[in-house]
């Protein structure tokens, strides 16, 4: 707050016309604060975000999403019954219905994409998770 009100107050902007045209940014953080969101968010990064039993279980719900749209896509009627009206709607609209098919999808769990491929498609997905919940803490159900 300090770093804003300091150049709010040294430009003094009359309207909301004359902070566009600033040509800088007036709500920033502190040059110390920046950096120490810098180290914060490297840490999150190599550590959490990109961190190998993350990035393997990634590979898998990336391969299981990359399955489940085109399944959804030619049995729509596999979709959850609340979601049978939307599809109805789409008609022989390819379009419409890949936004609902991906509307669905997304709105996904890891776990629950997991699940449903199985029970659709089957696949070694979940096996091939069993040796990571020590590292993820994500556990298959039996």
């Amino acid at each position: 707050m300090t770093e804003t009100r300091r150049n709010l107050t040294e430009m003094d902007p009359q309207n909301a016309e004359e902070i566009r045209n600033a040509g800088r940014p007036l709500v920033r953080f502190s040059p110390g604060l920046w950096e120490d969101l810098k180290v914060l968010r490297n840490f999150m990064f190599t550590r959490m975000y990109r961190a190998p039993s993350v990035m393997k279980v990634r590979k898998v719900v990336t391969q299981v999403v990359m399955e489940l749209f085109p399944h959804y896509m030619a049995h729509p009627d596999h979709l959850p019954p609340r979601w049978q009206v939307d599809v109805e709607s789409c008609g022989k609209d390819e379009v419409a219905l890949a936004r609902v098919v991906a509307d669905y999808v997304s709105g996904m769990t890891d776990r629950y994409a997991i699940e449903i491929h199985d029970e659709l498609l089957g696949g070694p997905q979940k096996e091939a998770l069993r040796a990571l919940p020590m590292q993820t803490g994500w556990v298959p159900e039996e």
